[in-house]
């Protein structure tokens, strides 16, 4: 079980029934992890206790890119620290979905 920081936000990981948990500790109605340390361990128990439970959603990674792109831009959403740090890994990544499908190679894969 751990609590640590990073950057100026709170995350978790743990393993519960042989399932590795890690993830940023979010405040209900909030995306973004806490920066209360208080906060950030009430929330730790929490997510402990419903993952003891079976309750606990789960988060299945994305196999093509665009979902990809999208899954880690919500992520970034929950850590990042100002809005600027969203926007522009959100530029960037629009040129990499615009190059990706330009590609006739990629259009045809199916993990893509």
């Amino acid at each position: 079980m751990g609590l640590w920081k990073r950057g100026r936000r709170y995350w978790t990981q743990t393993v519960v029934n042989g399932v590795w948990i890690r993830r940023p500790l979010c405040p209900d109605g909030s995306t973004r992890a806490t920066t209360n340390w208080q906060e950030a361990v009430g929330l730790q128990k929490e997510l402990i206790r419903a993952a003891l439970q079976g309750s606990l959603p789960t988060h299945s990674h994305s196999i093509k890119l665009f979902a990809a792109v999208d899954d880690y831009l919500k992520a970034k959403k929950a850590t990042a620290n100002t809005q600027r740090a969203i926007d522009f890994d959100s530029e960037r990544l629009e040129v990499v979905k615009r190059r990706a499908w330009r590609c006739p190679a990629c259009r045809r894969s199916p993990r893509v």
